[in-house]
């Protein structure tokens, strides 16, 4: 209704101006007749601008209205030189938002309906397999003492790997809940990096696999959880022993970039499939039955590994040629060389 208002009063002046022109013309008053065109365009052309600027605006209470009726987005088409061009864009900027988390939504939800999914079968199988363990030796079907001394031991590893897949699950519902206390001190990285190695000498040992200690002897020092940070170079290590102890070589390399402390975590086993290497991250993803990524074939360790990276401000990515070298790169940003 103001709207209409305004454009009414408008065309009224016009009019007004346009009579009063005419009998200026009529009457021989030139002067006066300039001045009436004058004013005729600089009215017609602020009535022009207020119209286009008008349309734009509802155009944009349209898309508004549209979007909370069916919560849809509608871009608006931008007219750069419209008094509302700025206010368009971070519209559309907007909407672009919203339908990002949209889609990151879906893809969230059909993530976790696999998740759910998988995680039933990952639970079920080692579950079933010690009920079936339980019963046999219940029945008394076992009773050669070797046999019985081998099914104990079957039904200790199966409820091991039952005890880390629920301990993984509890760990990154605690991280997406925010629910993790960090304890952050200053660490030196590379002593902190020689002590989570000594830890895996047995299994090194176990599977005949060289180790190579390329870390640095200089001294850095990081701003970390110890526990987060321990679990974050355990986590891609036992994936290097599980997935790469075939190739014999694994290995640890340290160098600086720039302000970061670069850590490589590498092996020389099956490698993974070039489309594949950005779901490596992704929880319980598994690239085929024979290399599943995660600590312990669980598919969150990974996953795990990234959310603490990302807690200590870094960053942690991966780099593969299939059947040659798997590098695990974590960065975390340095504090300052120890001058030791």
């Amino acid at each position: 209704m103001k709207l209409m208002n305004n454009i009414h009063l408008r065309f009224f002046v016009i009019s007004l101006l346009l009579i009063t022109l005419l009998v200026s013309l009529a009457i021989g008053e030139t002067f006066i007749a300039y001045i009436l065109i004058v004013a005729i365009l600089l009215d017609g052309y602020f009535m022009w601008g207020y119209l286009k600027n008008r349309k734009d605006l509802n155009e944009m209470l349209h898309s508004l209205r549209f979007f909370r009726e069916t919560k849809k987005t509608q871009k608006i088409l931008v007219h750069h030189d419209s008094s509302y061009s700025e206010l368009i864009l971070e519209l559309n900027h907007l909407f672009e938002a919203y339908e990002s988390i949209t889609i990151e939504k879906k893809i969230q939800a059909e993530r976790s309906k696999q998740l759910l999914s998988n995680l039933s079968h990952d639970i079920r199988t080692p579950l079933t397999s010690i009920i079936g363990y339980v019963d046999a030796l219940n029945d008394g079907v076992i009773t050669d003492e070797e046999e019985l001394h081998e099914f104990f031991g079957i039904l200790s590893m199966k409820s091991k790997n039952l005890k880390y897949l629920t301990d993984q699950i509890f760990n990154i519902a605690r991280i997406d809940a925010e629910d993790v206390m960090m304890n952050f001190e200053y660490l030196e990285l590379n002593e902190f990096l020689r002590n989570v190695m000594i830890d895996f000498i047995p299994q090194f040992e176990k599977y005949h696999i060289e180790f190579v200690n390329e870390i640095k002897e200089s001294r850095f020092m990081v701003y970390g959880d110890r526990v987060a940070l321990t679990r974050v170079f355990q986590n891609i290590l036992k994936n290097a022993i599980q997935h790469g102890k075939d190739g014999k070589t694994i290995g640890v390399r340290t160098r600086i970039e720039n302000t970061y402390y670069r850590v490589i975590i590498w092996d020389k086993g099956k490698g993974i499939p070039k489309d594949k290497q950005k779901h490596v991250f992704e929880r319980l993803f598994k690239v085929d039955d024979a290399r599943k990524f995660g600590a312990s074939n669980s598919g969150l360790g990974m996953s795990i590994a990234k959310k603490l990276v990302l807690k200590h401000n870094g960053r942690i990515d991966l780099r593969s040629q299939e059947n040659q070298l798997t590098e695990f790169f974590v960065e975390l940003p340095i504090l300052e060389e120890l001058n030791i």
